[in-house]
């Protein structure tokens, strides 16, 4: 399967693990992704780090993340619940210090997050419209069998989530060419109204 990728809206997704100890979990992993969406709505899983990695591993990997596909990522999606809310400080003081560019964005995770998965993957799944590499498909395809038996191992499902709700479908052709024409016959009828 042949992507353009600059054709795509892209994102990088977290669930970043921790515990009210710290935040080096090992109940749950971290799970940090880049994804991408067609105009066709097809979503695209083309990297990925999961396990279970301290903080400083974790902020590496997301500027790992940015170095490879930075001409497609928007945004970096953070959750901005419990210890996650610390998270989006730390990476804009380390974007100065690096001088890179990540755009984190936090955004509250609210509802069951089992069903905010399953109303996320749900329809996706059936009309076939998640991709993922070849590196990435072990985690997910693990978590998927699991779901919505384990509590533990959702991480992976939970990150794509935020990939999910928050890409933006790019207009196909036809309806850029629709927009365009549209945007034509109102900006000469307003000319002709004021009698230019």
């Amino acid at each position: 399967l042949d992507v353009r990728l600059g054709s795509c809206d892209g994102l990088m997704t977290t669930d970043l693990a921790a515990t009210e100890k710290g935040m080096n979990a090992r109940t749950c992993r971290s799970s940090i992704a880049v994804w991408a969406v067609d105009s066709h709505r097809n979503y695209y899983r083309i990297w990925h780090r999961v396990g279970f990695f301290s903080f400083p591993q974790t902020v590496d990997y997301i500027f790992e993340g940015h170095r490879l596909f930075g001409g497609i990522i928007r945004a970096t999606i953070i959750e901005s619940n419990a210890f996650q809310k610390v998270v989006k400080p730390l990476l804009e003081q380390e974007q100065l210090l690096r001088g890179e560019w990540v755009n984190p964005l936090a955004v509250m995770a609210q509802g069951d997050k089992k069903a905010r998965i399953r109303a996320a993957w749900a329809p996706k799944l059936i009309r076939r419209q998640v991709w993922a590499t070849a590196d990435c498909q072990k985690e997910v395809l693990e978590e998927l069998k699991l779901f919505p038996m384990s509590d533990n191992r959702v991480d992976v499902l939970d990150e794509a989530e935020k990939a999910f709700v928050y890409l933006n479908r790019p207009e196909t052709s036809e309806e850029r060419e629709a927009r365009e024409w549209e945007e034509d016959v109102r900006s000469s009828e307003i000319q002709n109204a004021v009698g230019y």
